[in-house]
């Protein structure tokens, strides 16, 4: 997919992350199933993407929300990156974890 793409369960554990996930946070898919975001970023970042989180998982809501990596002191240049997350829901409608994608654009 030409997108980042990720599946967390309810306790914000990846279920997996796609290449291009991987790749910008210079990691491999595979290091990605079981590790949360607290595993992978600063703290002072995970606060607001774990709220984020919550969010969906509470209300069931799809959340949109634009992240400039220049806070994450990242060296390829300074993008922007449009997150949307939604919930994952089981047969019977209950959310079970989510699902993100994010669209990366350079400033």
């Amino acid at each position: 997919a030409p997108l980042m793409i990720f599946l967390k369960d309810r306790e914000g554990r990846y279920r997996l992350a796609n290449r291009g996930y991987a790749d910008w946070l210079g990691l491999a898919p595979s290091d990605f199933p079981g590790r949360t975001i607290d595993d992978l970023l600063p703290h002072k970042l995970t606060e607001e993407l774990k709220a984020d989180d919550r969010a969906v998982l509470e209300r069931g809501a799809t959340i949109m929300r634009e992240f400039a990596t220049e806070r994450m002191g990242y060296t390829r240049g300074p993008q922007h990156l449009l997150f949307t997350k939604f919930p994952i829901r089981d047969d019977r409608g209950d959310v079970i974890g989510l699902a993100g994608r994010a669209a990366r654009h350079w400033c």
